[in-house]
């Protein structure tokens, strides 16, 4: 047989691909379905000399193996769920707001001076004293400090609610 007179077709070049394929042990699957399972154990189309395509993964193992899908995972992850738990609802109650702080309470008695030098007599938890400005009352622990003293009113920074309280001279 000359090598010439060899007329190359489709099919035989395909027999001369899978004959090499099958040669060097690769195999390659061309079906895209699953091959047809009978559990009565006859032998696969084509009698025993068909060729291993026929059975996807042979793969040159000689043994029979199950078909497997490609594309599906081969481990599939277990989805635990929480245990479950009832849920009561919980009502709060806003608790009362505390009462405001009421600003410092104290009486302008009596100013006197001059500009900027005002002094001022102030009556504060039944006590007297005689303040002008930067004056701490009282003088341990003081609840406010006076901040400025005008002919006609005491400003006076409190501690407590931190801001300033504006009391008049009684004019009376």
């Amino acid at each position: 047989m000359k090598y010439g007179s060899f007329r190359a077709t489709p099919i035989a070049a395909l027999a001369v691909v899978l004959a090499f394929t099958l040669s060097a042990g690769v195999m390659t699957v061309w079906a895209a379905d699953p091959p047809p399972a009978s559990g009565d154990g006859a032998a696969p189309p084509g009698g025993d000399d068909a060729p291993a395509a026929a059975d996807p993964g042979g793969g040159g193992g000689g043994g029979k193996r199950p078909y497997l899908d490609p594309f599906k995972a081969l481990i599939e992850p277990k989805v635990e769920l929480p245990p479950p738990t009832t849920v009561m609802p919980v009502m709060q109650t806003q608790a009362a707001a505390p009462p405001p702080v009421p600003p410092v309470n104290f009486k302008v008695n009596a100013v006197a001076g001059e500009h900027p030098n005002y002094v001022a007599v102030i009556e504060f938890e039944g006590q007297t004293y005689i303040v002008q400005s930067g004056t701490k009352v009282p003088d341990e622990n003081p609840a406010f400090e006076v901040r400025n003293v005008t002919a006609e009113k005491v400003e006076v920074f409190d501690r407590k609610t931190s801001r300033i309280v504006q009391k008049n001279l009684l004019t009376e």
